[in-house]
């Protein structure tokens, strides 16, 4: 056989030996529950990229048909989720060969120690981070990650934001950082932490959730009510604007003062809806009223963004110049004892 057929054989033949799938069966010490199983399951299926992981409650194992790379991170990861207790607030890492996103974490979160907090800061990283691999495990506190070098940085960056103790963050206060991530020149390359003074409620988040996503047209932009933050992606001309919102809004609830802020749109957002504005409104308003008085501004001056935040009492609106100052005189018209 010729040197160069040898080789391509000798090539094919370690090729073959690397994808061949072997089954392995992973006993599991300390993981307990149905549900604990699953979530392991459901963990090693899509970060080791697994087809056939078959979970076994009766033996609390799970067995795993990969190839050698696949298997082994397998183990890597039952090993870091069949922990005794929950671990300090830290981080593992480990590298899979050959890949495009080679990196795995795990990180194990202290203040978010519930279902419901971890599964919100899991909805919030995974996609401000662009990151699809990225999953809660409950009973250890932990979130597991697999991206790029760059994902993994972002995410662990905003999950090392989101667990700081409540004693160390002195509100309001923002966290930003510029990253370069898939889709960055479509959905924005800061990515930014906004800690809340003042809306500390579910209920009063979303509503300045919603307003800043039209207002500022940031579409990844998501609360974390236990930490009273919000998480960001955006261009910097959206996060300035955004932060000028929420500085001038993160204030105590309505207390009687009526006035009007504005701010120039940068052309990057919009070259025609030009001023940002925020009326404070002097009486508050009922929830009937005040949605009368927002179809009311949308049909006489064809404003579409413009929401009420009923906490501060606030008409917020983005349009022209002089759509905005016809809307501000039907708020004062409304605006009566």
């Amino acid at each position: 056989m010729p040197t160069t057929r040898l080789s391509f054989a000798i090539a094919a033949v370690f090729a073959c030996s690397a994808l061949a799938q072997t089954g392995k069966v992973i006993y599991l010490t300390h993981v307990e529950t149905p549900q604990e199983l699953q979530e392991v399951t459901n963990v090693v299926r899509s970060i080791a990229e697994i087809r056939e992981v078959t979970p076994d409650q009766s033996k609390m194992s799970i067995t795993v048909h990969g190839t050698a790379d696949q298997n082994a991170l397998a183990q890597w990861l039952c090993g870091e989720m069949d922990r005794a207790a929950p671990q300090p607030a830290g981080t593992q890492q480990y590298t899979v060969p050959n890949s495009d996103i080679p990196i795995v974490q795990v990180f194990f979160m202290v203040q978010m120690n519930t279902p419901q907090f971890l599964q919100e800061a899991v909805n919030a990283v995974r996609s401000v981070a662009d990151i699809q691999r990225f999953f809660p495990y409950n009973r250890l506190h932990a979130v597991i990650a697999r991206g790029s070098s760059e994902q993994a940085a972002v995410a662990g960056w905003l999950l090392s934001e989101l667990d700081t103790p409540a004693q160390q963050i002195q509100t309001p206060v923002m966290h930003s950082r510029t990253v370069t991530l898939p889709y960055s020149e479509r959905s924005g390359s800061v990515v930014q932490t906004f800690f809340l003074s003042h809306i500390d409620n579910p209920y009063g988040m979303q509503e300045i959730v919603n307003l800043t996503r039209s207002i500022a047209e940031i579409q990844r932009l998501f609360p974390h009510n236990q930490r009273n933050v919000l998480v960001m992606r955006a261009s910097p001309d959206q996060v300035a604007l955004a932060d000028w919102m929420l500085t001038a809004l993160d204030k105590p609830a309505f207390q009687g003062t009526a006035g009007a802020l504005e701010y120039k749109v940068p052309l990057s957002i919009d070259r025609s809806n030009s001023v940002a504005q925020l009326v404070f409104l002097a009486n508050p308003q009922q929830p009937q009223s005040a949605q009368e008085l927002l179809s009311q501004i949308r049909t006489t001056t064809s404003i579409q963004r413009v929401f009420y935040d009923s906490a501060r009492n606030a008409v917020a609106m983005r349009g022209t110049g002089d759509q905005l100052a016809r809307a501000e005189q039907l708020v004062k018209q409304r605006d009566k004892p």
